[in-house]
């Protein structure tokens, strides 16, 4: 850790470690706008305060939720304090959406779990079978007996 005017500030190895991402992600924050060092030395390091740490724990936290970076980045825009309540709109629709589209996915695969279900209980039925005992209007007849 640099110690700068009182300031704690990490090079891009340490805030990459503490963020726990890479500093290769770091660098492509930065290049998308989403994140910028605080400062940068003489020499070129980039240095980055325990706000850039927080950015990108925020980051990280909408990217759980499967924001596109974009949408995080429209997100994080500074602005009028005016825009607070658009961005906390905005925010809800994705996660609304989001929402939606999971509960699809699990009216599908509850319906394919139903139907692997039933396919087991034939299955099950078939094992018993042999035949002079299956019934001719089975439709596994023919693939396993």
């Amino acid at each position: 850790m640099v110690n700068n005017n009182a300031e704690n500030l990490f090079q891009i190895g340490e805030l990459s470690e503490k963020a726990g991402v890479s500093q290769r992600t770091i660098r492509y924050y930065e290049e998308l706008g989403l994140i910028s060092p605080s400062r940068v030395t003489s020499g070129g390091f980039r240095l980055y305060s325990v706000n850039d740490l927080h950015r990108i724990e925020v980051i990280k936290q909408f990217k759980e939720l499967d924001f596109s970076l974009d949408q995080i980045k429209e997100i994080l825009q500074p602005g009028p304090e005016n825009q607070k309540e658009e961005k906390i709109k905005y925010s809800r629709q994705v996660i609304e959406t989001q929402l939606n589209a999971i509960q699809e996915q699990i009216e599908k695969l509850k319906k394919v779990r139903e139907r692997n279900q039933k396919a087991l209980e034939i299955l099950a039925q078939c094992q018993e079978c042999n035949r002079e005992t299956c019934p001719s209007q089975c439709p596994n007849r023919e693939v396993y007996l």
